[in-house]
């Protein structure tokens, strides 16, 4: 198992563009608390059955080999926790108490073996005494949400904490002695200039972050500045606009020597998210918590998928959906027969080549009631090569490795068609493409990242 990612919904205030679910009743953190140890402790019973049985081998628990002392590769990638992430929402908010209690969960679940643990923070929850004690508790990496260092720009935003609150989130930092962390800036905001844009890149270089993520506004329906945008009181910048910033981004970072390993994110060499970088690699994942998603590849010849019945009948199969029908989102109902034959997703391929990915339920209320796995399920579907080869390839070609061909064919059986390829060689020559025939390598220029969606979408549809 790549990572964990666990999602806590809770917030001081709604920040008038975020679409992630969240809520802002903190009374109910006990409650959910206990509820997401539950999730974790029924998870760890079913990511056991996903656990490849080869011939000859016994299966184990954790912490156990096989009879030939020999770990097998499946089970590694199935138990072993490389990554741990805290988002939300605001994780926070919670004590460090309830934070303990989590761990404990998680620890006595998985083979917990983490190269990076990190946890959102707000500004505004910034404290020496928290942030030791977060490091003490394993955390080694903190994610904050600046946004921008102007005021106007924050109660545009409806932001929790002012500029002076992220300054001094920013020294409480280096005084922790966190020494990896990352920021984020938001940029393409209404009325948001070049120059302000610049004055909160130099604020934010002062301080020389690890790593520093770079995110163009969004405007999302049913968010209140969705709803400002529809109604005619906020107007944003143009596309043009946006790619100015984008490239003032660019420049200016660059200049500070941070590397552009992803669009919007940009580290100092060797400080690149291992946990994100992860979700790009179509690594597997669980997630924990309402809304939270997870993604698996069953190994082997699906032997353990059809041997489990919890897996099968509790936590594939669709949920209640008279009792859940107004969090329902797109379901994609699974049932043990899908789950019992694999191949057909994808005839004529290795049955491991099917993954399959599912959402919790976006109801805190629902969550906590919960019984049973399946009940938390809001959303699921099995992937077949054809469509992970497409994904693999629009989440690979946002990175600066981007994606090589070898792999594709290897592990998608996926080949790049003649048209893509005269097209490659189109936009290589325009300088958005830069493609090594011989290594089989595409990625995009950094002018390419600039256009990577448009870019994207233009090369599948040759296929």
């Amino acid at each position: 198992m790549a990572g964990l990612y666990l999602h806590i919904p809770f917030c001081k205030q709604a920040c008038s563009y975020c679409d992630f679910y969240f809520v802002t009743q903190q009374d109910r953190i006990p409650a959910f608390v206990d509820g997401l140890i539950r999730e974790i402790r029924q998870a760890g019973e079913i990511h056991q059955a996903l656990v490849v049985q080869e011939k000859g081998h016994v299966h184990e628990t954790k912490g156990q080999v096989h009879e030939n002392g020999e770990i097998h590769q499946a089970q590694e990638s199935l138990q072993t926790v490389r990554t741990i992430y805290l988002g939300g929402g605001t994780p926070s908010l919670l004590s460090i108490g309830q934070l303990e209690q989590i761990f404990r969960a998680l620890d006595d679940t998985f083979d917990l073996q983490p190269e990076e643990v990190t946890i959102e923070m707000n500004p505004d929850d910034a404290d020496l005494s928290r942030l030791r004690a977060w490091k003490e508790l394993g955390i080694n990496r903190v994610s904050m949400g600046i946004q921008s260092f102007d005021d106007g720009l924050l109660q545009a935003m409806h932001r929790a904490h002012t500029c002076q609150e992220a300054l001094d989130a920013l020294n409480l930092l280096e005084k922790s002695g966190f020494e990896r962390f990352t920021a984020d800036l938001i940029y393409g905001n209404p009325g948001q200039t070049i120059a302000m844009l610049d004055a909160d890149l130099r604020q934010m270089l002062a301080f020389s972050p690890p790593h520093i993520s770079a995110y163009a506004l969004m405007v999302e329906q049913g968010t209140r500045l969705g709803k400002q945008v529809e109604l005619g009181r906020v107007t944003v910048p143009d596309d043009e606009q946006v790619a100015t910033h984008f490239r003032h981004v660019q420049e200016r970072l660059g200049e500070a020597g941070y590397l552009q390993y992803e669009v919007s994110n940009f580290a100092l060499p060797g400080c690149e998210a291992l946990h994100n970088t992860n979700y790009w690699r179509h690594v597997d994942y669980l997630g924990f918590g309402p809304s939270a998603h997870s993604f698996l590849w069953p190994r082997g010849d699906g032997r353990a998928l059809q041997s489990s019945d919890s897996l099968a009948q509790s936590t594939l199969a669709p949920p209640d959906r008279a009792k859940y029908d107004s969090h329902a989102s797109n379901t994609s109902a699974v049932n043990s027969a899908a789950i019992t034959d694999l191949a057909t997703t994808a005839p004529n391929t290795p049955k491991q080549n099917v993954a399959i990915r599912w959402q919790n339920i976006r109801d805190l209320r629902a969550y906590l009631e919960a019984e049973k796995p399946a009940d938390r399920i809001e959303s699921q579907e099995w992937l077949g090569l054809p469509e992970l080869a497409e994904e693999r390839i629009t989440l690979g070609l946002r990175m600066q490795e981007g994606v090589h061909g070898r792999q594709l064919k290897e592990q998608y059986g996926y080949t790049f068609g003649e048209r893509q390829l005269d097209w490659i060689s189109l936009q290589s020559s325009l300088g958005t493409f830069a493609w090594d025939p011989d290594k089989e390598r595409l990625c995009l220029t950094q002018e390419g990242l600039s256009l990577a969606d448009h870019l994207t979408a233009k090369l599948l549809s040759l296929h």
